[in-house]
């Protein structure tokens, strides 16, 4: 069912795009960008070897926790672009829809990953104060060129505006993972995530894109293996994340962000006769230096540590790169 409605998804979400055209002035929103990254990373397979929560955040790209597998580290080369169109159908509702593709290549090593997302849905100004949206929400994951992870699932997320320059979130996410090919069936998994944010803007950042911004979120789910023989995939997960956005100098803005996620997992991980257990932290450090009003060079620093009770999943992290990207 995935791969029939995942690209059904993504025409759709790029079909609103097209919108923009003819009515432009009607209540249409379009943004998004381009982007081209070298770098290099101690562990190459960025893709999780298991499953990773994306954690909604304000107005940022998501932050995935990523447990993976030990591959030696190598230089890269990536690309990426995204679209989100927001299309008023009455004073407060609106479909709104997001539709990316990324493409990661390794430049000594295999392991290229190529990833394609979308999502459709709606949006209610419940009130002043509040939105509420639900979507649908897809992506494929491939690696070398081969199909390896689809993921589908509903996405319901709250909004409300506290005071002027605090928002809140209270977010939850209905995802089934499939692995491929067939004989990699077993680790299909049921993920259901819930959670709360809450942002506030000090100072400039009430009225503009300048100043500190403070976010910071809560999230916990269970990921549940579809068959009864791979309890050992099952687990229970708590994590927390705090971010901190902060203008540099007059033109260069600062972000950093530190997470942690704990899972525990249901059952003995094969060949090893005991539970696995991981506590996974990750600390990034990043600056968008603008050239003009639409180009930027965003140089980033990524370390990450995951403990794990599992020898192969006990790693270090280090990661660096540097993209320039366009927002239109």
């Amino acid at each position: 069912m995935g791969r029939r409605l995942l690209p059904a998804l993504l025409a759709g979400s790029v079909a609103l795009v097209h919108v923009i055209g003819v009515d432009a002035a009607g209540g249409t929103r379009v943004a998004g960008h381009v982007a081209a990254s070298l770098g290099y990373d101690s562990q190459v397979n960025v893709t999780p070897d298991d499953a990773a929560e994306v954690v909604p955040s304000f107005g940022t790209v998501p932050l995935p926790l990523s447990r993976v597998r030990r591959r030696p580290g190598a230089a890269f080369a990536g690309a990426e672009a995204r679209v989100d169109v927001v299309h008023a159908v009455a004073p407060r509702l609106a479909v709104v829809a997001r539709a990316g593709v990324q493409e990661r290549e390794n430049l000594a090593e295999a392991y290229d990953v190529h990833t394609v997302d979308a999502s459709v849905g709606l949006r209610l100004g419940a009130s002043d104060r509040d939105d509420v949206s639900v979507s649908v929400q897809g992506r494929r994951e491939s690696n070398d060129d081969e199909l390896s992870r689809g993921l589908l699932g509903l996405a319901l997320d709250w909004r409300r505006r506290i005071v002027p320059g605090t928002e809140g979130l209270v977010f939850a996410r209905f995802t089934r993972v499939a692995h491929f090919p067939s004989a990699r069936a077993l680790r299909d998994t049921q993920l259901t995530l819930g959670g709360i944010a809450i942002e506030h803007a000090f100072g400039e950042a009430r009225s503009g894109p300048r100043g500190v911004t403070l976010s910071a979120s809560l999230h916990a789910g269970h990921e549940d293996p579809r068959e009864a023989l791979r309890k050992d995939i099952g687990r229970h997960f708590f994590g927390l994340r705090v971010k901190l956005e902060y203008p540099v100098d007059g033109r260069v803005d600062g972000h950093a962000t530190v997470a942690w996620e704990t899972s525990s997992y249901a059952g003995v991980e094969p060949g090893i006769g005991r539970k696995r257990q991981d506590d996974h932290a990750e600390v990034r450090l990043g600056l968008r230096w603008p050239t003009d009003a639409r180009w930027s060079v965003r140089p980033e620093l990524r370390w990450a540590r995951n403990g794990s009770t599992v020898p192969q999943d006990d790693y270090d992290r280090l990661g660096a790169w540097t993209t320039v990207r366009y927002d239109f």
